[in-house]
């Protein structure tokens, strides 16, 4: 049976503290079908990865994909600025 909505943002914020456990303050921005998987984006205060300084403001979005079905890792994106 395919993942709802809300089962493939939970499974995609889980991929997305596993591969990149430092991240803080991760807001949800998008959500989208592709094919017969997700694409969920979320963002991430750009001193996460930046260090903190005047110019480590901002947000980094990124993008995990997951299979529609199972809720398996698929692919992790940079979302363009």
């Amino acid at each position: 049976m395919a993942l709802t909505a809300k089962e493939a943002i939970q499974a995609a914020r889980t991929h997305f503290l596993e591969i990149l456990p430092e991240a803080e303050e991760v807001r949800l921005e998008e959500i989208e079908r592709h094919g017969d998987d997700w694409a969920i984006t979320f963002s991430v205060p750009s001193a996460t990865f930046l260090g903190s300084g005047p110019f480590g403001f901002g947000r980094n979005a990124k993008v995990i994909v997951v299979d529609g079905m199972t809720g398996e890792f698929v692919a992790l994106k940079q979302r363009a600025a």
